[in-house]
Protein backbone atom coordinates (compact mmCIF):
# COMPACT_ATOMS: atom_id res chain seq x y z
CA UNK A 1 0.00 0.00 0.00
CA UNK A 2 1.49 3.58 -0.78
CA UNK A 3 2.63 5.76 1.95
CA UNK A 4 0.31 8.42 2.74
CA UNK A 5 1.57 11.87 1.50
CA UNK A 6 2.75 13.81 4.69
CA UNK A 7 0.73 17.20 5.03
CA UNK A 8 2.78 20.11 5.25
CA UNK A 9 1.61 22.41 7.48
CA UNK A 10 1.89 26.54 6.45
CA UNK A 11 4.00 28.98 7.61
CA UNK A 12 2.63 30.88 10.01
CA UNK A 13 4.29 34.08 11.74
CA UNK A 14 5.42 33.25 15.46
CA UNK A 15 2.97 35.01 18.04
CA UNK A 16 5.25 37.99 18.56
CA UNK A 17 6.57 38.58 15.18
CA UNK A 18 5.54 42.08 13.50
CA UNK A 19 3.83 41.27 10.32
CA UNK A 20 5.66 41.65 6.77
CA UNK A 21 5.76 45.33 5.56
CA UNK A 22 3.93 46.14 2.54
CA UNK A 23 6.48 46.24 -0.47
CA UNK A 24 7.80 49.80 -0.96
CA UNK A 25 5.67 52.14 -3.79
CA UNK A 26 7.25 51.96 -7.30
CA UNK A 27 9.82 54.34 -8.11
CA UNK A 28 8.43 57.07 -10.81
CA UNK A 29 9.45 56.60 -13.55
CA UNK A 30 8.99 58.25 -17.16
CA UNK A 31 6.26 57.74 -19.40
CA UNK A 32 8.59 55.68 -21.54
CA UNK A 33 9.49 53.35 -18.28
CA UNK A 34 5.41 52.76 -17.65
CA UNK A 35 5.27 50.85 -21.33
CA UNK A 36 5.72 47.09 -21.28
CA UNK A 37 8.83 46.20 -22.40
CA UNK A 38 8.02 44.98 -26.12
CA UNK A 39 6.38 48.04 -26.69
CA UNK A 40 9.21 50.14 -24.68
CA UNK A 41 11.65 48.46 -27.07
CA UNK A 42 9.80 49.28 -30.36
CA UNK A 43 9.10 53.03 -29.21
CA UNK A 44 12.88 53.61 -28.60
CA UNK A 45 13.81 52.24 -31.82
CA UNK A 46 10.84 54.03 -33.58
CA UNK A 47 12.40 57.23 -31.87
CA UNK A 48 15.72 56.88 -32.58
CA UNK A 49 14.96 56.30 -36.93
CA UNK A 50 13.08 58.60 -37.02
CA UNK A 51 15.32 61.35 -35.76
CA UNK A 52 17.90 59.68 -38.02
CA UNK A 53 15.74 60.25 -40.57
CA UNK A 54 14.77 63.85 -39.92
CA UNK A 55 18.69 64.50 -39.28
CA UNK A 56 19.32 63.47 -43.19
CA UNK A 57 16.65 65.61 -44.27
CA UNK A 58 17.86 68.43 -42.64
CA UNK A 59 21.44 68.22 -44.21
CA UNK A 60 19.51 68.23 -47.76
CA UNK A 61 17.92 70.82 -47.40
CA UNK A 62 20.83 72.82 -45.11
CA UNK A 63 22.87 72.31 -48.60
CA UNK A 64 20.46 72.77 -51.16
CA UNK A 65 19.87 76.79 -48.87
CA UNK A 66 15.92 76.33 -48.08
CA UNK A 67 15.66 77.15 -44.62
CA UNK A 68 12.54 77.45 -44.39
CA UNK A 69 12.41 73.67 -45.19
CA UNK A 70 15.01 73.47 -42.25
CA UNK A 71 12.95 75.28 -40.06
CA UNK A 72 10.09 73.17 -40.43
CA UNK A 73 12.16 70.07 -39.88
CA UNK A 74 14.36 71.63 -36.76
CA UNK A 75 10.51 72.13 -35.31
CA UNK A 76 9.66 68.26 -36.25
CA UNK A 77 12.71 67.41 -33.97
CA UNK A 78 12.68 69.67 -31.35
CA UNK A 79 8.75 67.83 -30.93
CA UNK A 80 10.17 65.19 -30.65
CA UNK A 81 12.33 66.00 -27.73
CA UNK A 82 15.31 67.35 -29.99
CA UNK A 83 19.18 65.95 -29.34
CA UNK A 84 18.72 64.60 -26.17
CA UNK A 85 15.93 62.66 -26.52
CA UNK A 86 17.40 60.93 -29.16
CA UNK A 87 20.48 60.46 -26.99
CA UNK A 88 18.38 59.03 -24.39
CA UNK A 89 16.81 56.84 -26.41
CA UNK A 90 20.14 55.33 -27.63
CA UNK A 91 21.03 54.79 -24.03
CA UNK A 92 18.11 52.58 -23.23
CA UNK A 93 18.32 50.92 -26.62
CA UNK A 94 22.02 50.54 -26.28
CA UNK A 95 21.97 47.38 -24.50
CA UNK A 96 25.63 45.74 -26.08
CA UNK A 97 25.05 42.22 -24.68
CA UNK A 98 21.89 42.60 -27.14
CA UNK A 99 23.89 43.75 -29.79
CA UNK A 100 22.80 47.22 -29.92
CA UNK A 101 25.54 49.33 -28.12
CA UNK A 102 28.96 50.61 -28.72
CA UNK A 103 30.29 46.83 -27.98
CA UNK A 104 33.09 49.00 -26.08
CA UNK A 105 33.52 44.96 -24.96
CA UNK A 106 34.95 43.37 -28.18
CA UNK A 107 37.21 46.75 -28.54
CA UNK A 108 38.58 45.87 -25.04
CA UNK A 109 39.71 42.59 -26.23
CA UNK A 110 41.65 43.63 -29.34
CA UNK A 111 43.04 46.50 -27.06
CA UNK A 112 45.03 44.46 -24.52
CA UNK A 113 46.79 42.83 -27.32
CA UNK A 114 47.92 46.43 -28.33
CA UNK A 115 48.56 47.44 -25.13
CA UNK A 116 51.13 44.06 -24.83
CA UNK A 117 52.79 45.49 -27.97
CA UNK A 118 53.05 48.97 -26.78
CA UNK A 119 54.50 47.72 -23.66
CA UNK A 120 57.38 45.39 -26.05
CA UNK A 121 57.73 48.53 -28.23
CA UNK A 122 58.76 50.73 -24.61
CA UNK A 123 60.90 48.06 -23.69
CA UNK A 124 63.25 47.77 -26.59
CA UNK A 125 63.59 51.38 -26.26
CA UNK A 126 64.81 50.99 -22.88
CA UNK A 127 67.25 48.16 -23.99
CA UNK A 128 68.54 50.29 -26.68
CA UNK A 129 69.09 53.07 -24.17
CA UNK A 130 70.69 50.35 -21.80
CA UNK A 131 73.39 49.85 -25.00
CA UNK A 132 74.04 53.27 -25.47
CA UNK A 133 75.34 53.82 -22.09
CA UNK A 134 72.88 56.93 -21.27
CA UNK A 135 71.03 54.74 -17.99
CA UNK A 136 72.02 52.75 -15.69
CA UNK A 137 72.06 49.85 -17.24
CA UNK A 138 71.30 47.13 -14.84
CA UNK A 139 68.20 48.94 -14.12
CA UNK A 140 66.66 49.46 -17.18
CA UNK A 141 67.15 46.13 -18.71
CA UNK A 142 65.21 45.26 -15.24
CA UNK A 143 62.74 47.32 -16.78
CA UNK A 144 62.69 45.79 -20.07
CA UNK A 145 62.34 42.78 -19.28
CA UNK A 146 59.76 42.52 -16.24
CA UNK A 147 57.72 45.45 -17.63
CA UNK A 148 57.74 47.08 -14.13
CA UNK A 149 57.61 50.51 -13.21
CA UNK A 150 58.62 52.42 -16.47
CA UNK A 151 56.82 50.30 -18.88
CA UNK A 152 53.76 48.57 -17.00
CA UNK A 153 52.64 50.65 -14.45
CA UNK A 154 53.10 53.91 -16.33
CA UNK A 155 51.73 53.26 -19.97
CA UNK A 156 48.25 53.67 -20.79
CA UNK A 157 46.41 53.61 -23.73
CA UNK A 158 45.30 56.77 -25.09
CA UNK A 159 41.61 57.00 -26.18
CA UNK A 160 39.42 59.68 -27.73
CA UNK A 161 35.69 57.96 -27.75
CA UNK A 162 33.25 60.27 -29.85
CA UNK A 163 29.84 60.23 -29.52
CA UNK A 164 30.83 59.31 -26.04
CA UNK A 165 27.27 60.19 -24.31
CA UNK A 166 27.24 58.76 -20.60
CA UNK A 167 30.86 58.25 -21.07
CA UNK A 168 31.16 54.57 -19.02
CA UNK A 169 32.10 52.24 -21.70
CA UNK A 170 35.72 52.11 -20.81
CA UNK A 171 35.65 52.95 -16.89
CA UNK A 172 36.61 49.45 -15.96
CA UNK A 173 39.34 49.59 -17.46
CA UNK A 174 40.83 52.75 -16.29
CA UNK A 175 44.20 51.59 -15.14
CA UNK A 176 45.18 51.22 -18.48
CA UNK A 177 43.56 53.22 -20.55
CA UNK A 178 43.65 56.86 -20.33
CA UNK A 179 40.05 57.86 -21.97
CA UNK A 180 38.64 61.73 -23.56
CA UNK A 181 35.05 61.56 -24.00
CA UNK A 182 33.20 63.86 -26.33
CA UNK A 183 29.62 64.56 -27.28
CA UNK A 184 27.46 67.27 -29.13
CA UNK A 185 24.94 66.86 -25.85
CA UNK A 186 27.00 64.67 -23.04
CA UNK A 187 24.67 63.07 -20.54
CA UNK A 188 27.26 63.46 -17.61
CA UNK A 189 29.87 65.78 -16.44
CA UNK A 190 33.00 63.13 -17.55
CA UNK A 191 31.87 63.60 -21.08
CA UNK A 192 33.09 67.60 -22.57
CA UNK A 193 30.59 69.08 -24.78
CA UNK A 194 32.51 69.19 -28.13
CA UNK A 195 31.48 68.73 -32.30
CA UNK A 196 34.01 66.52 -33.45
CA UNK A 197 34.72 68.46 -36.64
CA UNK A 198 35.55 71.71 -34.87
CA UNK A 199 38.50 69.85 -32.41
CA UNK A 200 41.25 71.60 -33.41
CA UNK A 201 44.19 69.25 -35.68
CA UNK A 202 46.84 68.27 -32.51
CA UNK A 203 49.46 69.77 -32.67
CA UNK A 204 52.10 67.31 -31.28
CA UNK A 205 52.37 63.77 -30.58
CA UNK A 206 51.16 64.60 -27.07
CA UNK A 207 47.60 65.90 -28.48
CA UNK A 208 47.11 62.43 -30.41
CA UNK A 209 45.66 59.22 -29.46
CA UNK A 210 46.16 55.54 -29.44
CA UNK A 211 42.48 54.46 -30.28
CA UNK A 212 40.07 57.02 -31.72
CA UNK A 213 36.35 55.55 -31.45
CA UNK A 214 33.71 56.38 -33.81
CA UNK A 215 30.86 53.93 -32.74
CA UNK A 216 27.69 54.44 -34.35
CA UNK A 217 28.39 58.16 -35.04
CA UNK A 218 29.16 58.13 -38.60
CA UNK A 219 25.93 57.56 -39.94
CA UNK A 220 24.50 59.81 -37.67
CA UNK A 221 26.20 62.52 -40.04
CA UNK A 222 23.55 63.18 -42.51
CA UNK A 223 26.05 64.39 -45.76
CA UNK A 224 27.75 61.64 -46.86
CA UNK A 225 30.65 63.65 -47.64
CA UNK A 226 31.03 64.97 -43.89
CA UNK A 227 31.18 61.06 -43.52
CA UNK A 228 33.95 61.19 -45.79
CA UNK A 229 35.56 63.89 -43.95
CA UNK A 230 35.19 62.51 -40.52
CA UNK A 231 36.99 59.59 -41.21
CA UNK A 232 39.71 61.89 -42.74
CA UNK A 233 39.94 64.22 -39.80
CA UNK A 234 39.77 61.15 -37.39
CA UNK A 235 43.38 59.91 -39.27
CA UNK A 236 44.76 63.16 -37.48
CA UNK A 237 44.16 62.48 -34.41
CA UNK A 238 46.04 59.19 -33.76
CA UNK A 239 49.55 58.26 -33.21
CA UNK A 240 51.71 56.32 -35.72
CA UNK A 241 50.26 52.94 -35.61
CA UNK A 242 47.08 54.12 -33.99
CA UNK A 243 43.60 51.86 -34.25
CA UNK A 244 40.67 53.77 -35.46
CA UNK A 245 37.17 51.83 -34.01
CA UNK A 246 34.44 52.01 -36.28
CA UNK A 247 31.23 50.87 -35.32
CA UNK A 248 28.14 51.03 -38.43
CA UNK A 249 24.30 49.44 -38.22
CA UNK A 250 24.87 46.26 -40.30
CA UNK A 251 22.01 47.23 -43.12
CA UNK A 252 24.81 49.79 -44.26
CA UNK A 253 26.85 47.46 -45.25
CA UNK A 254 24.76 45.10 -45.91
CA UNK A 255 21.57 46.49 -47.56
CA UNK A 256 23.18 49.66 -48.78
CA UNK A 257 22.66 50.46 -52.78
CA UNK A 258 26.07 52.36 -52.53
CA UNK A 259 27.81 50.86 -49.81
CA UNK A 260 29.08 47.17 -49.69
CA UNK A 261 31.85 45.67 -47.09
CA UNK A 262 34.48 45.41 -49.73
CA UNK A 263 33.71 49.46 -50.91
CA UNK A 264 33.87 49.98 -47.39
CA UNK A 265 37.26 48.74 -46.99
CA UNK A 266 38.69 50.01 -50.57
CA UNK A 267 37.47 53.86 -49.22
CA UNK A 268 39.06 53.32 -45.86
CA UNK A 269 42.33 52.17 -47.16
CA UNK A 270 42.70 55.52 -49.42
CA UNK A 271 41.90 57.21 -46.77
CA UNK A 272 44.95 56.00 -44.60
CA UNK A 273 43.57 52.93 -42.42
CA UNK A 274 44.12 48.72 -43.01
CA UNK A 275 42.14 46.76 -41.25
CA UNK A 276 42.81 44.46 -38.09
CA UNK A 277 40.03 42.96 -37.33
CA UNK A 278 35.97 43.23 -38.44
CA UNK A 279 33.11 41.85 -36.49
CA UNK A 280 29.45 41.37 -37.88
CA UNK A 281 26.85 40.80 -34.70
CA UNK A 282 23.06 40.22 -35.38
CA UNK A 283 23.35 44.38 -35.92
CA UNK A 284 26.49 45.82 -36.35
CA UNK A 285 28.96 46.19 -38.24
CA UNK A 286 32.37 46.23 -36.59
CA UNK A 287 35.83 47.46 -37.96
CA UNK A 288 39.02 48.10 -36.02
CA UNK A 289 41.57 49.70 -38.70
CA UNK A 290 45.10 50.80 -38.32
CA UNK A 291 46.76 53.91 -39.20
CA UNK A 292 49.02 53.55 -42.33
CA UNK A 293 51.90 56.22 -43.80
CA UNK A 294 51.98 54.72 -47.14
CA UNK A 295 48.31 55.03 -48.95
CA UNK A 296 47.11 57.27 -51.91
CA UNK A 297 43.82 59.58 -51.19
CA UNK A 298 41.31 59.08 -54.45
CA UNK A 299 37.89 60.36 -54.71
CA UNK A 300 35.04 58.35 -54.17
CA UNK A 301 31.58 59.22 -55.39
CA UNK A 302 27.92 57.78 -54.61
CA UNK A 303 27.85 55.02 -57.14
CA UNK A 304 25.03 51.83 -56.94
CA UNK A 305 26.55 48.99 -57.02
CA UNK A 306 23.38 46.76 -55.23
CA UNK A 307 19.98 47.85 -56.89
CA UNK A 308 16.90 46.66 -55.05
CA UNK A 309 13.72 48.73 -53.71
CA UNK A 310 14.06 47.16 -50.13
CA UNK A 311 18.09 48.56 -50.06
CA UNK A 312 18.84 51.69 -47.77
CA UNK A 313 20.86 54.61 -49.63
CA UNK A 314 23.87 54.94 -46.94
CA UNK A 315 27.06 55.92 -48.36
CA UNK A 316 30.31 57.78 -47.86
CA UNK A 317 31.95 60.18 -50.54
CA UNK A 318 35.14 61.31 -50.42
CA UNK A 319 36.75 64.38 -52.17
CA UNK A 320 39.74 65.63 -52.20
CA UNK A 321 40.35 69.22 -51.30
Amino acid sequence: MAKRAKRVKPITLRNNAPPAAPPPPAAATDASDSKPRGRRKASTQKLIASYHTLNKKLHAVLKAGDSTAAGSIKTQMEAMGGLHAYQRASLRGGNEKKGLGACGSWLVQQLRAELAELRDSEAEKLVVVAENGEEEVEEVEEEAKTGSPATQQKLKLKLLDVGALDGGTYSKQASWIDVTSIDLNPQCQTVRKQDFFERPRPTGAHEKFNVLCLSLVVNFVGDPKLRGDMLIHARRFLLPRGLLFLVLPLPCVKNSRYMSHAHLLAILKSIGYELVKHHFARKLALYLLRRVEQFKLQDWTKTQMNPGIERNNFCIVVKRS
